[in-house]
């Protein structure tokens, strides 16, 4: 029996995993295995994966959580390292997991990024921005990213595995988790990840998260006033943001004032960008429109939930718990 099994939830992924499987292949510590949960990719992802993975197929698309969770329950390992697809994993990787839980006595564990596999400017400043949101991230966490997860088997199942009908597996997972046991946060252990190559791709990714979060804090309000590893300076920044836009043709000058202040709230985040080469008003206009967006994913989340909640007040709906 494998003392890990890595699991790598992948939906077409043809294009990136043969990089994940090859950096899974130098880790210094060996003794693993590797399991894939294809979600119905209509691509050759299985076909890649099969020669150096277990893969389990799914004859429909249910979403990452389901995968993970396919991928756990086929595994044999003591301990359930989770990753994605579009990650590049340094070779001490696995053995920094196994010496973080030693020395900590945690069943749990975890890490942030380390780099952008990209280089254009967005996938940069995407990785730059959480860098610098997460710099003060304490040692022990109540939250963790799914790419970067390490939990021992018995805690996985009996915190209940991720959620599958609902998003923000990760976050949601991790606080079960946290009300139990400790969480180790090692930030000297992160992943590369492949970033939204595109300001499109990353407003829309921003707009899930903000959704998304607003549906978590929905199912459990007492997550509201933790430290989570999204960061609570951008609660600031969209609350200013929806104050712009409120005030907009009626109050122009109001909405300068918050946009300034925006700006003002980022100074060290954009000294940060310019020592690394990044130019500054250009970054200055992605973080506006970021911002702007996050207003509208807040909006779809309280709809969202005020919907379900509605519609769970007439017994139509599950609770939004899992």
């Amino acid at each position: 029996m494998p003392k890990i099994s890595v699991v790598i939830p992948a939906y077409n992924a043809a294009g990136f995993i043969e990089k994940c499987l090859e950096s899974l292949s130098r880790q210094t510590f060996r003794d693993f295995e590797i399991i894939v949960s294809d979600d119905a990719s209509t691509d050759e992802t299985a076909q890649i994966a099969a020669p150096c993975a277990k893969v389990v197929r799914s004859r429909e698309n249910q979403g990452v959580g389901a995968a993970r969770n396919r991928g756990a329950e086929a595994s044999a390992g003591t301990l359930l390292v989770f990753t994605d697809a579009d990650v590049v994993l340094p070779e001490n990787w696995l053995a920094n997991i196994v010496q973080d839980m030693e020395s900590f006595q945690v069943p749990c564990v975890g890490g942030g990024y380390s780099g952008s596999i990209g280089n254009s400017f967005i996938e940069q400043f995407a990785h730059l921005e959480l860098l610098k949101r997460r710099e003060n991230t304490p040692a022990f966490v109540k939250t963790l990213v799914a790419n970067n997860f390490a939990c021992t088997r018995d805690v996985f199942f009996e915190c209940g595995k991720f959620p599958e009908r609902y998003v923000c597996e990760d976050l949601r997972l991790s606080f079960k988790i946290s009300r139990k046991y400790k969480i180790y946060w090692d930030k000297n252990n992160g992943v590369y990840h492949h970033f939204k190559d595109s300001l499109s791709g990353y407003l829309k990714q921003q707009f899930c998260f903000a959704r998304d979060t607003v549906w978590s804090y929905y199912a459990y309000p007492d997550m509201i006033f933790i430290k989570t590893h999204q960061g609570k300076g951008i609660y600031l920044e969209t609350a200013l943001m929806l104050t712009a836009l409120a005030g907009g043709w009626n109050a122009p000058f109001l909405s300068l004032i918050c946009v300034a202040l925006i700006i003002v709230s980022n100074r060290d985040f954009l000294i940060f960008l310019k020592q690394n080469q990044l130019p500054v008003m250009k970054s200055i206009g992605v973080l506006l429109a970021r911002d702007a967006v996050c207003v509208a994913g807040i909006f779809a989340g309280i709809r969202n939930s005020l919907s379900h909640l509605f519609q769970s007040i007439l017994g139509r709906n599950p609770p939004p718990k899992q």
